[in-house]
């Protein structure tokens, strides 16, 4: 019912992310990203063919469960926000805030994870602080130091680099890599 019309939406959404078309190429869990991406645009579909709420709250779950998978599916949250917007007018608030609340509970206990494990809310724990971690183990490993003796020249390097040249490192990877210097590997 909803097949053909579906799969061309599904195929001109694909063909306007890049990203999306870059991580097909290479080998890594996309089909993991891409059915429930695909799941979450046949149930969105669905909701605006029927109005179901049932429909867009599967749609939600789907969309979390593909932000879960790899975070650059996060940007279709203002995809269906805006596609709810289109199908329901003024009465969009209510199934938007079905939506992104949906959306919301199903990945917050991750964020809450990142923030306990790394010190940031963010959808992924793969950041310049987690990659700069496991190089300072490298480079103490190397170079017959103690990680702590490392990260902490590494850390003031890269603060003053970032002071004249790097505005555009995040500063909360700045705090977390000024925490794993002052507090060395401990528990981490």
């Amino acid at each position: 019912r909803h097949g053909e019309r579906a799969a061309l939406r599904a195929a001109a959404l694909l063909t306007v992310v890049p990203t999306t078309f870059f991580y097909v190429l290479v080998p890594m869990p996309d089909v993991l990203f891409l059915l429930p991406l695909m799941a979450f645009l046949l149930f969105l579909e669905a909701h605006l063919a029927r109005g179901r709420r049932r429909d867009l709250a599967l749609a939600a779950a789907a969309l979390a469960l593909a932000i879960l998978v790899k975070p650059i599916g996060a940007g279709f949250v203002l995809l269906g926000a805006l596609a709810l917007l289109a199908a329901h007018g003024r009465r969009a608030a209510v199934p938007v805030a079905l939506f992104a609340g949906t959306v919301l509970l199903i990945v917050s206990p991750w964020v809450a994870r990142n923030y306990a494990v790394f010190g940031a809310a963010s959808l992924t724990n793969v950041a310049d602080a987690t990659l700069y971690k496991e190089y300072v183990q490298m480079a103490a490993r190397l170079r017959g130091l103690p990680p702590e003796q490392v990260m902490t020249a590494e850390v003031l390097e890269l603060r003053a680099r970032y002071d004249t040249e790097f505005h555009s490192v995040p500063a909360p990877d700045l705090a977390v890599l000024r925490r794993y210097a002052t507090e060395g590997m401990r528990g981490h």
